[in-house]
């Protein structure tokens, strides 16, 4: 299965490492976690460089997880390389027979890119996926340009 968890769930070893396979979906790769609480660091999975820096100066200038998220426009704007369609995929089958976790610094709950993720591979690669927290049918509806 696919699931989402956060870097906290992974620092703080909450999530069970027997037969899972952990990823940090992250730009910039968590300075404080320790890479043998993960297997791999996947930056091609995370949004680019400028939505995300619009993303955290909206959240420094209003204080709100979610409401940034909607004031950057980050459904419309979030985009996948080639690169990371390719490792979206590999994920994908690999939860076919292990649980795969994406995660990053949001917490669970929050609007995240994780979570569109987790719905993208649903409906693209068809794999089960965990707990999904929002909808995102602005994402949904790009499927078919998502890459550009």
């Amino acid at each position: 299965m696919l699931k989402q968890c956060s870097i906290a769930d992974m620092k703080n070893q909450s999530i069970p490492r027997e037969n899972s396979h952990i990823v940090v979906a992250m730009r910039y790769y968590p300075r404080f976690l320790k890479k043998e609480l993960r297997d791999e660091f996947v930056c091609d999975l995370a949004p680019t460089k400028e939505l995300l820096a619009d993303f955290n100066a909206a959240q420094k200038r209003l204080g709100n997880h979610n409401a940034s998220f909607a004031a950057v426009d980050y459904e419309r704007r979030f985009r996948l390389s080639a690169d990371g369609w390719s490792h979206l995929r590999r994920f994908a089958e690999l939860s076919r027979t292990k649980d795969v976790y994406l995660g990053c610094i949001c917490q669970l709950g929050d609007r995240c890119h994780r979570e569109m993720l987790l719905l993208v591979s649903k409906q693209l690669y068809d794999c089960e996926i965990g707990q999904v927290f929002h909808s995102y049918p602005v994402l949904m509806g790009r499927l078919p340009d998502l890459d550009g």
